[in-house]
This record gives C-alpha cells, sequence and structure tokens, in this order.
C-alpha cells in the first residue's frame, strides 16, 4: 500500500483544508497550486436539483453520478482551463482506507487521475480529473467522451 501520509495534505489552508480545485490540481499534476484555486470559477452556470454547476455539464451525466448509490458527490468542475482543470470529488460510504485506496487506484488510468485523502468530518475524499477542460466553441470531443464514461467507471470502482 502506498504511504497514505504522502496523499495528505501538505499545505493547508487557515482552516486547514484544500478546497476542491486546488485539490483537483494536485490530482492531476502531483503538486498543490503555488496559490490557492478559487472555486465557482465564474463560468456560466446552470441549476441542478438544489445547486449551481457549470452549465456545461449535462444533467443526465449528472443524474448518472447521483444514482451511484454507495458515494456522495462533493464537488464538480467542467474544466476551465490549465489549472482549474475537470473534476468530480467525492465521498465512498464506506469509509475505509483500504476500499478508499482501491478505489482511487482502480480510477487512476491513463488520462483520467485519481487521488484521495480526509476531507471535511474527518472523512475520506476521492477525486478524479483530468486535464481535459471545456472550451467555448472549441472541441470538446475529448471532455465529452471523459464524461459520458466517467459514471460507469465510478460505479465499477466503488462496488
Amino acid at each position: 500500500m502506498e504511504n497514505i501520509q504522502s496523499l495528505f495534505r501538505v499545505r493547508p489552508s487557515m482552516s486547514g483544508k484544500i478546497n476542491a480545485p486546488s485539490f483537483a490540481y494536485k490530482c492531476v499534476y502531483g503538486k498543490l497550486p503555488s496559490r490557492p484555486l478559487r472555486g465557482m470559477y465564474g463560468s456560466p452556470q446552470q441549476r441542478y436539483q438544489d445547486m449551481y454547476v457549470d452549465k456545461a455539464l449535462d444533467p443526465k451525466i449528472l443524474d448518472k453520478l447521483n444514482n451511484i448509490s454507495e458515494i456522495e458527490i462533493r464537488s464538480v468542475c467542467a474544466g476551465h482551463n490549465p489549472d482549474n482543470v475537470t473534476h468530480i470529488m467525492f465521498r465512498p460510504y464506506k469509509q475505509d482506507v483500504d476500499h478508499v485506496e482501491k478505489v482511487s487506484r482502480l480510477l487512476n488510468v491513463s488520462t483520467t487521475k485519481s487521488i484521495f485523502d480526509i476531507g471535511n468530518g474527518g472523512m475520506y475524499r476521492v477525486c478524479v480529473a483530468t486535464k481535459n477542460w471545456y472550451r467555448d466553441n472549441g472541441d470538446n470531443n475529448n471532455w465529452k467522451q471523459w464524461w459520458e464514461a466517467i459514471p460507469s467507471r465510478i460505479k465499477k470502482a466503488v462496488t
């Protein structure tokens, strides 16, 4: 098993936590950004259930993510640039370190990166991220394929 300590936060904010965009950056690049990244990037938003999410995200894919009964979605981002990467942050309901490590390892394939740590409330969280991000008026085929595949990949990893 990889040294769990190396996966924990190494440079917390004043509250002792790393926000989702900064943790996603660490997931993709293997290090924290030089300064904390801002959440709610400022891109167009849509209302999904009781929250606002990036307008580029397909509600049908969000429904698939929310229907994975073994996890609680904590953050999603369409990705906006090389720093604010596409990511999903979730808490597995099974809060066993061996299970969480296995889930992260199974998701860490090809252009999809995954790491985990202990987030708010002392609970494990898993980050799944990719360097692909949504581009207004750009080629989003790889980005779209990633989003279409990730719900079933997460479901398979957690069960």
